[in-house]
């Protein structure tokens, strides 16, 4: 029964220090269920012309940008640099950024992009080797030694 009335104890100091927090104007931690977007120098920007429709209520595509990352969806960003670099996003009638905004988030973007394939890089298909059947191999001793061999 002690270790109940601590575990209690331990869970209401800490609901206690994050209401406080919350109260004194101080960053609010990231909890486990909350989705952690990588902070960006341009994030004002996305903010500002993509995540105006894109985002939790609107989804507009069925893309939500407010939340994703680029490590957790990297095929998403790819193709909101694509929409970046051919001027299709925001479109006509919306608010527009200017070109060197346009060039600056789409660098952003792909070089976030670029270090999260480094960091977690894709080779492919691994398994380089396989036997060879009796006529593969055959021909291959054919074509490379020039040499009919029954096998």
């Amino acid at each position: 029964m002690g270790k109940r009335w601590t575990a209690c104890l331990v869970a209401s100091a800490a609901c206690l220090v994050a209401s406080v927090a919350l109260r004194a104007g101080e960053p609010q931690q990231p909890t486990a269920s909350s989705p952690l977007v990588a902070p960006s120098p341009h994030r004002a920007t996305l903010d500002r012309y993509c995540v105006t429709c894109h985002n939790a209520r609107v989804k507009a595509g069925g893309l939500v940008l407010d939340t994703l990352d680029v490590a957790s969806e990297p095929a998403t960003w790819e193709k909101v640099v694509r929409k970046l670099r051919g001027r299709m996003m925001p479109p006509a009638g919306m608010p527009r950024p200017d070109e060197a905004t346009y060039d600056a988030l789409a660098r952003d973007l792909e070089s976030a992009l670029d270090a999260e394939a480094a960091r977690h890089p894709n080779p492919g298909r691994t398994d380089t080797f396989r036997r060879l059947s009796r006529v593969e191999y055959q021909n291959a001793i054919r074509d490379i030694l020039d040499l009919d061999v029954d096998v």
